[in-house]
């Protein structure tokens, strides 16, 4: 039997492996379903204890209320004396110890307190501050006022709640009868009996408890410790009213699922909240998590076992496979190198072909300088050496082409420089009598376009320093090329010498200079000719740089 090549075994363990990762997220995505579930199943029970105890608080707060209202109709500020109504209050409050009534208090229609079954706070002392009293006033025995007072208490601070009802005397305001109650005890009280490690807590809008069965009621959240950003929002969340259900991690430390529900007591808005550890409810998802990784392992091994024979057809395919794809990169191999060899040289013919044509054209320069000297005419003598610089100027841009890297592009910086530099030395302006100044973009241009840009410059730098500088003047010559308008250049080439004559019509002219720079700008370019003849001449050409066949 053939023995199994290595990667043989490495595409099993590749297969086993991604099997195994698809499994693993197959059974985290159920066990995250299943845990969904669990949770909403919990939460539901969560919100069912919020509402049994809510009823059970708002049910023990109506009777104080019912029978405080029954207290202010019995009593009168004016008519029972303070003995009688002291007697009246105490019999009145033995009957409400279980509700922690601690104190009854009468207050008169000038918010002085006249009688009270505890000494604080003190009797005589002025209530008109105190919001209960206020509102009780106003509402005239129509409905009760709430409002959470804290009182010393043996040395510290508890949390109570002022429930006020105004005293009429043919429906006039006489008093206030109020009692006194500690909230956190009447809470614990209502609260029923909770499984699963929950909890029960009762916050208000300003995030003060007021009933929680790990810390002082009056304590504000910003004073427990340890507290993660998650409960601070619960609890501001919970504190507005919101009946909602979340998650947050308890200043103990632990990740805790709660549900809120809105409390109001007249016009005191709470919100209670019933909370149990999140690890009672994992306990629910480990049998699920047994029962289905069970599963998971039976249908494992039948992947397993079919995996290998979807391997043992992969490694047929792969031999053919990878046959077809040798013999493939094989002959691109051979065509990129024959490619490459083409390139090559088709790009050394094209640079000999410019190299030849530099060459022939110095030929002609020379052979025309050569002939020159046998002219005694000068007129004749000056047309000689005139075709010898457009011969140059040509030639120029052949030089450039197969010293540069890019065969189809002139630089024109370089080129300007080159040529005005010939012209200046043809001419004999080596001095500083003319200077020359270029200003010249760093753009490429095609062969098509650069030929006609060049004979252009000889023409209009050649007629200046002949034309320009007379008897020995003093001057200069600027040569300017610049971007102008989308695509487009803008070619400049002025003097400060003694100008064009004003007679002299450029459509017209008898010179083969002018003429031929005015059909270059016209016909090849496809540009406008401005000249200017004030402190100088100014030649000003515009142009595409586009290829010369996209004009055709």
């Amino acid at each position: 039997m053939k023995r199994k090549p290595r990667w043989y075994f490495g595409v099993i363990a590749l297969l086993f492996v991604i099997t195994m990762s698809v499994l693993a997220l197959f059974l985290y995505r159920a066990h995250g379903q299943a845990t969904i579930l669990v949770q909403e199943q919990f939460n539901e029970q969560q919100m069912l204890v919020a509402r049994q105890t809510t009823g059970g608080i708002k049910g023990k707060i109506h009777f104080l209320v019912a029978q405080l209202n029954m207290l202010s109709r019995t009593l009168s500020v004016v008519d029972i004396d303070l003995q009688t109504a002291r007697q009246t209050m105490g019999h009145v409050q033995s009957h409400l110890k279980k509700y922690h009534v601690t104190n009854i208090g009468l207050i008169d229609h000038q918010g002085t307190l006249r009688l009270a079954l505890s000494a604080i706070p003190p009797e005589g002392v002025n209530l008109t501050n105190q919001k209960y009293f206020a509102a009780a006033k106003a509402s005239k025995a129509q409905y009760p006022s709430f409002e959470l007072v804290s009182v010393p208490d043996a040395g510290k601070e508890t949390l109570y709640i002022a429930i006020g009802m105004s005293v009429l005397k043919d429906n006039e305001f006489v008093g206030v009868v109020v009692f006194i109650v500690e909230i956190a005890k009447l809470i614990e009280d209502s609260v029923p009996p909770l499984s699963e490690n929950r909890i029960c807590w009762v916050v208000d809008r300003s995030t003060t408890l007021l009933y929680h069965p790990q810390y002082k009621a009056g304590t504000t959240i910003g004073d427990l410790p340890k507290r993660d950003a998650s409960f601070d929002g619960f609890v501001k969340a919970a504190g507005l009213g919101e009946a909602h259900q979340a998650q947050y991690i308890s200043p103990a430390g632990s990740r805790m699922i709660a549900a809120a529900f809105s409390l109001e007591i007249g016009d005191q808005h709470w919100a209670l909240v019933v909370a149990a550890p999140e690890k009672s409810v994992s306990k629910l998802l480990r049998s699920f998590s047994m029962d289905f990784g069970l599963a998971a392992l039976v249908a494992l091994l039948a992947i397993v076992a079919s995996s290998m024979v979807v391997i043992s057809l992969i490694q047929r395919w792969s031999r053919d496979l990878k046959s077809t794809v040798e013999e493939r990169t094989r002959d691109l191999a051979l065509s990129e190198d024959q490619l490459r060899e083409s390139l090559h040289e088709k790009e050394m013919l094209l640079r000999e072909i410019h190299h030849r044509v530099k060459n022939n054209m110095q030929v002609i320069s020379s052979l025309l300088k050569y002939q020159s000297g046998f002219i005694q005419d000068p007129d004749s003598k000056n047309l000689f050496s005139e075709c010898q610089d457009r011969v140059n100027s040509m030639a120029f841009i052949h030089e450039n082409l197969y010293e540069s890297g890019d065969l189809a592009n002139i630089n024109l910086r370089d080129y300007v420089t080159k040529l005005s530099g010939s012209l200046f030395h043809s001419f004999g302006m080596t001095g500083d009598r003319v200077k020359l100044k270029t200003e010249v973009a760093d753009v490429l241009l095609g062969v098509d376009v650069a030929v006609p840009c060049g004979l252009i410059i000889n023409e209009l730098v050649s007629n200046a320093l002949k034309h320009a500088f007379p008897k020995g003047r003093k001057g200069q010559v600027v040569i300017t090329v610049r971007p102008a308008g989308e695509g487009g250049l803008e070619l400049l080439v002025a003097d400060d010498g003694v100008g064009i004559p004003e007679n002299l019509d450029l459509e017209d002219t008898k010179t083969l200079g002018l003429h031929l720079v005015t059909n270059l700008v016209n016909h090849q370019l496809r540009g406008e000719l401005e000249i200017r003849r004030s402190a100088g001449t100014l030649c000003r050409i515009s142009f595409s740089k586009i290829d010369y066949k996209e004009r055709l």
